[in-house]
């Protein structure tokens, strides 16, 4: 793996693309259908949403989009447009389909570009090690989650997100009995 740097940027959503070395192994299908157990992440609040992404950005790769000649010539500016092709942070991705269109994204623009050959396989190795650092044994999410919520409830004060044990285990995929 090369040496890679990274800048914070903000970004439209309507910027960011798939790379098509992964749509065309349908890598991003498959990945996508995995049952997370995050399921109703639309309805948390915006503010939430950001929040986290501006804590976990979207890894991207800057690149020049081409135009096609009418287009040019119709809007009269350069040949390309910059877009944003995702190169991890995949989860993090996802949650951009819960924003409003019109609302800046951050993101880590990563460079040097990840070569051709290589980039689905670096894709798929940034998720695995994700996923592995993020695992849990077996139960040990329902019980985190759990300790957590008694934690906030004892000595925080009380969460606008996750009001209720309720509401918690709609967010969290979690069955209510668990919490």
């Amino acid at each position: 793996m090369a040496d890679h740097t990274y800048t914070l940027k903000t970004i439209s959503p309507k910027d960011v693309e798939e790379s098509p070395v992964l749509r065309a192994t349908h890598f991003l299908e498959q990945f996508a259908a995995l049952p997370f157990r995050a399921s109703a992440l639309d309805e948390l609040p915006e503010p939430a949403i950001l929040d986290y992404l501006h804590r976990h950005p979207i890894v991207v790769e800057e690149r020049k989009k081409k135009k096609k000649k009418n287009e040019r010539e119709k809007e009269n500016k350069t040949e390309s447009d910059l877009i944003y092709i995702v190169t991890g942070n995949l989860r993090s991705a996802v949650l951009v389909s819960c924003l409003n269109p019109e609302t800046p994204i951050p993101v880590l623009v990563e460079s040097p570009p990840i070569p051709t050959d290589i980039l689905l396989t670096e894709v798929i190795e940034r998720e695995l090690l994700n996923l592995s650092l993020m695992a849990m044994q077996t139960g040990g999410y329902a019980k985190a989650i759990s300790c957590l919520f008694v934690f906030m409830k004892r000595y925080g004060s009380a969460s606008s997100i996750f009001p209720t044990k309720s509401r918690l285990s709609q967010i969290s995929g979690v069955n209510r009995r668990e919490i």
